[in-house]
């Protein structure tokens, strides 16, 4: 079923009274037993497991109006449609989970009073015994229990099938995926094509590109709908692109000549990554935005399934590199890629359906929303020029495009988007462009050997891809249960500083490095490296990202979710592509060469402005530009919600009629 319902549908289920078994109306809807009595179910619990027996078995007939002329029975409907609601399939006996309708009482609610009903009623989502540290062994079970009461509620909120389709999502497409062409690039192209580190850094920015192409992608899936569904074979098609590229890279053989081409393989394979990726987030954000006092629980899970892909994949490619399987590596990464067309056949998106089953363009939809539509389209261009300028242009000319792209879409953004939406947005992107990135050069910094740089940290891959990503994976774990358990409910100003602090402090570890005092005090590279990159960089990078995450999400307006999420994420990514530019460009003003003859003298320069002086300008930006709200706040893009009470209404997919307008009223004066 559904999670949007008109209100008055709930209170239809109540009976001729209104009144449910707990005395109040409209606190929830209750279900007929097979023998003619009545369950009461509140509004927290919004999924509700059953056996596999199925529904009608437990509970016979679901009763009570939808408000379209059709009662739930077995099978789907009365008039033998499934309703509109999230699940393509009908409503049969053999379903083993039913979603629960969200009560208009619950909308009006605290987040801390949402809790405490959800503890009366589910007490099997919370685990609240604190742990005995006098008696250490019993951590693993602690853990455990924290972990599965974590997952029921989870679960409980957003249904099984949901959350596993995340799971397979983020842990097998972008966490192992993702970091096996992050992982595998380096030895690619610097043992095996064998590029200089310059040119390779431009590869890495190529490579990476896609991820500032989201809006072009979010775009098309809202307004051009495949058989009548705007995310499932998107993802399907990309996961068979990401297949085949990856396929090519692995079979054919590649030279210094032919590397531009490779470049564009590993660009392409990004593409199906960034799609699948983004119409995941899309979904959740638009779940999150229906249940917001779920807090950052499923921003935890993708995550921490992240971690885990990151942790499995981190363990393969650094071994296999030193031993000289470079290509043959990436066959492994075709089964990842294709694996997650298969939830996404099955369903497990739960995803609405148009009643229209075709494809066609909803140019309703851009006339709606032309000013969103106009700022993707611009986007996609800026991207465009800044592959073919990292291709073929040179460090004044990548510098330019840079900048110009930087300011003509800030500027669009800010007249063309609501003004909280907007302010955070501009935050959000100059955060990543402030923190210039050098991490081409640097990658060979640390791997060349001595016929480059003598003395150097000279590390191996296994040391550098698998060892350090290891200690990443399980310290960004570490940054993920700080986040949920220390930040989760503070406000974003106060996380965004404070994390932009500890990111400028763990930099310090770089510098140190680069200009070899920690050999002067006896301090190994391999221990200074762990520490900073791999320890206190990794937990402030997450506990920096997630709320990114979470404002992100919670700023999507209904019904457009994919583009308005790309959009500002798209954003995000494009200030990183901007920032390794930037870099690109005081790479070549300071002379640093990462191949034979060598010259990293002005590189712990460039790291110190780039990754330690310019980041704390965003500290003051956080304080203007960010919302003083907490990250368990309801947020329109036009401002703070203070509990208002949700609309529930089925509504047909696509932009067809009765879609919100959030950005292109005429007489909308706020930006």
């Amino acid at each position: 079923m559904a999670d949007s319902w008109d209100s008055s549908t709930a209170l239809d289920a109540l009976g001729d009274t209104g009144v449910n078994d707990h005395g109040t109306s409209g606190q929830g809807i209750r279900r007929r037993k097979a023998d003619g009595g009545h369950i009461p179910l509140d509004g927290a619990a919004l999924h509700q497991p059953v056996d596999s027996v199925g529904v009608e078995d437990t509970f016979g007939p679901l009763d009570g109006d939808l408000g379209d002329g059709g009662t739930v029975a077995q099978g789907g409907l009365e008039d033998g449609t499934d309703g509109g609601g999230e699940f393509d399939r009908p409503y049969s006996s053999v379903d083993d989970e039913v979603m629960l309708l969200p009560s208009t009482d619950e909308a009006q609610m605290s987040s801390e009073e949402v809790l405490a009903q959800q503890r009366i009623q589910h007490p099997e989502w919370f685990y609240d015994v604190e742990m005995d540290w006098r008696k250490p062994w019993c951590a693993p079970v602690h853990y455990f229990r924290v972990f599965r009461a974590f997952y029921r509620r989870i679960v409980g909120i957003f249904s099984s099938q949901f959350v596993w389709l995340l799971f397979l999502a983020q842990c097998g497409v972008k966490g192992a995926l993702y970091s096996f062409l992050q992982s595998g690039i380096l030895p690619f192209f610097q043992s095996y094509v064998k590029v200089s580190g310059e040119r390779y850094h431009d590869f890495l920015t190529i490579a990476v590109l896609p991820w500032a192409m989201k809006t072009i992608f979010g775009m098309l899936s809202d307004v051009v709908p495949i058989k009548g569904y705007h995310k499932r074979y998107y993802i399907v098609g990309a996961s068979v692109l990401c297949a085949l590229a990856i396929g090519i890279i692995a079979s054919v053989r590649f030279s210094v000549d032919s590397a531009n081409i490779a470049a564009m393989l590993f660009f392409f394979g990004h593409v199906g990554i960034v799609v699948v990726d983004l119409l995941t987030e899309g979904q959740y954000a638009s779940r999150m935005v229906k249940h917001p006092h779920s807090g950052a629980s499923l921003v935890s899970w993708v995550w921490g399934s992240y971690m885990v892909g990151q942790l499995l994949s981190s363990a393969i490619v650094g071994p296999m590199a030193d031993a000289g399987y470079i290509k043959a590596m990436f066959w492994i990464c075709v089964p990842l890629a294709v694996q997650i067309s298969i939830p996404a056949m099955l369903g497990w998106l739960q995803e609405e359906r148009r009643p229209q089953h075709d494809t066609t363009v909803l140019v309703s939809k851009i006339k709606e929303h032309k000013r969103i539509f106009s700022i993707a389209g611009v986007m996609g261009l800026a991207t465009i020029s800044l592959v073919l300028v990292t291709l073929y242009g040179s460090a004044n000319s990548k510098l330019a495009v840079s900048l110009v792209s930087a300011v003509v879409l800030s500027v669009m953004a800010f007249f063309m988007l609501p003004r909280t939406l907007a302010k955070a947005n501009l935050y959000l992107f100059m955060a990543e462009v402030l923190y210039i990135q050098v991490s081409g050069v640097g990658q060979f910094f640390f791997t060349v050997g001595p016929e480059c740089l003598t003395g150097g940290p000279n590390f191996s891959y296994v040391f550098y891809q698998t060892t350090s990503s290891i200690v990443q994976a399980i310290f960004g774990g570490v940054g993920v249960v700080l986040f949920q358990s220390v930040l989760s409910k503070q406000k974003f100003q106060y996380i965004f500083w404070m994390t932009t602090v500890l990111r400028v402090v763990a930099s310090v570890f770089d510098v140190i490095m680069i200009m070899r005092w920690n050999k002067a005090i006896g301090i190994s590279d391999e221990a200074l490296f762990l520490l900073g990159d791999g320890v206190l960089y990794q937990i402030a990078y997450m506990m920096d990202f997630m709320p990114m995450i979470v404002l992100t999400s919670k700023l999507c307006p209904p019904r457009m979710e994919s583009t308005v999420y790309a959009l500002l994420a798209g954003f995000q990514n494009l200030g990183q592509a901007i920032a390794k530019e930037i870099g690109a460009f005081m790479l070549a003003k300071g002379n640093v060469h990462a191949q034979v003859p060598c010259n990293f003298d002005n590189f712990a320069l460039i790291v110190t402005v780039g990754h330690m002086m310019l980041p704390l300008l965003a500290i003051p930006l956080t304080f203007i530009l960010i919302p003083d709200c907490r990250l368990t706040d309801a947020l329109t893009p036009e401002g703070v919600v203070k509990q208002q009470p949700e609309e529930y209404e089925l509504k047909d997919v696509g932009g067809s009629g009765n879609d919100t307008t959030l950005f292109d009223s005429d007489d909308d004066d706020e930006g």
